[in-house]
């Protein structure tokens, strides 16, 4: 919710969120089905109140897509396309595993970074 409280903050998304400078009072998210936002759980319902107090909005609204239903999930719809594209690079591991040992643990953290 951080997030969203920033957004409010940011004068580059005022266009999309506030009328004459006041937040606007009707606002649907759709999230996804993680326990960080599914507005089934009680602390996510308690964080959603609190943003609706805070903001003071007519109408707020928290939509999930079912389970299994994610292909119809724009974001997911977004990511699936470019998970396809960075499937088919291949890294060269002489170049990019020099940070590690045979084990896998970091010997030059800033290469780590």
């Amino acid at each position: 919710m951080q997030d969203l409280e920033n957004l409010t903050l940011d004068p580059k998304y005022n266009d999309v969120l506030k009328t004459n400078e006041e937040i606007r009072p009707i606002w649907v998210l759709l999230v996804d089905g993680g326990l960080d936002k599914n507005p089934r759980h009680l602390k996510n319902i308690k964080t959603y109140c609190h943003f609706f107090q805070k903001f003071d909005l007519d109408y707020l609204t928290v939509q999930t897509h079912a389970s299994g239903q994610s292909k119809y999930n724009p974001v997911e719809r977004g990511m699936a396309t470019l998970s396809e594209k960075l499937a088919s690079i291949t890294l060269p591991i002489d170049h990019f595993r020099l940070h590690l040992n045979t084990q896998g643990k970091v010997i030059i953290p800033e290469l780590a970074l």
